[in-house]
């Protein structure tokens, strides 16, 4: 089977603070995968790392065998909900529109716009294509946040706590979505959710600071008072995770 994602004993701080402390795994293509942790606990930081945007201080990170700076357009991103700014006066279809690029259509036999149409279909999303997207629910901006994500159409997706602040109906459409990609995308996940997650993941990492469990979903009930013994501790550091 082949690898999609590779952490080798990497090491990560900010001023000398450690966040991130030998940390390895293997994620193979087609896997789906749910971190959890507690806040601060480095969740966000191991997805920055994946997309290049932080280097690790120590280790190697592999992503389908590139470093994560030459691997960008291998990776669709969804960050999490309160970081985007949805006062921008733009509509849903636009706002997809905007993440592509000339270049990333040269194997395509659609236009730019068939393909961000046929994205939003996918996500139940192109009956409200041409509304602002400062007027949409936090659902439908979520699939619209997915929609971004996939239109390159990258064999891997990162989800950001992806169903923070949408209602418990926008969730479960959520990741049915989600569900329909499995088998076709590798999918890094980072939620608290677990009952909906544990219901298509194939496995867990927990993550505070260290890898302190990685197991299969099958697993994850004799596991489950080290996760919440984990889950809930706090780790103090002044630049997020």
């Amino acid at each position: 089977m082949k690898e999609a994602l590779v952490f080798d004993k990497v090491y990560f701080s900010y001023d000398g603070e450690e966040v991130l402390k030998d940390v390895s795994f293997v994620v193979n293509e087609g896997e789906i995968i749910t971190v959890v942790g507690p806040n601060g606990g480095g969740k966000t930081t191991l997805l920055k790392l994946i997309l290049g945007f932080l280097k690790p201080d120590f280790g190697k990170i592999y992503v389908f065998g590139r470093n994560p700076q030459e691997a960008k357009g291998l990776i669709g991103y969804l960050p999490q909900f309160s970081s985007v700014d949805r006062s921008i006066p733009i509509t849903a279809f636009e706002f997809v529109k905007l993440s592509l690029y000339p270049g990333v259509f040269k194997g395509y036999s659609m236009d730019i716009n068939d393909r961000v149409s046929y994205v939003l279909k996918i996500v139940d999303a192109y009956n409200i294509k041409d509304k602002p997207i400062f007027e949409l629910s936090g659902g439908q901006f979520q699939r619209i946040l997915l929609a971004r994500a996939i239109v390159n159409d990258p064999p891997i997706l990162l989800l950001d706590e992806p169903t923070n602040f949408i209602d418990e109906n926008s969730k479960k459409n959520f990741y049915e979505i989600i569900m329909s990609f499995k088998g076709a995308k590798t999918i890094l996940i980072v939620s608290h959710d677990l009952n909906m997650v544990s219901k298509f993941t194939d496995r867990l990492f927990c993550l505070n600071r260290e890898i302190f469990i990685s197991c299969k979903i099958g697993d994850l009930g004799k596991n489950l008072d080290i996760i919440y013994s984990n889950l809930f501790s706090y780790v103090n550091h002044r630049h997020g995770e």
